[in-house]
């Protein structure tokens, strides 16, 4: 989102393997940097965001995704909400929820979600 004030409310974004934001390195395979399922632009102070979850399904290649939501860590406007993570199957996950907040989703989570109120 680029924009200020926007209010969401129920988002829902997964990561799969078909698109091309990710980069095969050997066996395991990392999502090129910057690669999120929900960014909040730099410049935005304002955003509210309630009940949003992204899902993780890489059936044929180890994909580590490092969040699911990304947001400025600076700015008293920016309002999220009982946002998560789940692991639906196959292999691979996501290591945070928001940034570097939020504990890691993979198999041994496999379909109960992360998340951070």
């Amino acid at each position: 989102w680029g924009a200020e004030f926007p209010n969401t409310d129920r988002y829902g974004g997964y990561f799969n393997e078909t698109g091309r934001d990710f980069c095969a390195k050997r066996t395991v395979v990392l999502l090129k940097p910057g690669v999120h399922r929900y960014v909040i632009g730099d410049h935005v102070k304002e955003h509210d965001l309630r009940g949003a979850g992204v899902y993780t399904f890489f059936r044929d290649f180890d994909v580590h995704a490092s969040s699911g939501f990304r947001a400025p860590e600076d700015a008293n406007g920016i309002r999220l909400q009982n946002i998560f993570c789940v692991f639906l199957n196959g292999q691979g996950g996501i290591d945070h929820v928001l940034n570097e907040k939020g504990t890691r989703t993979g198999s041994d989570s496999q379909g109960r979600p992360n998340y951070i109120c």
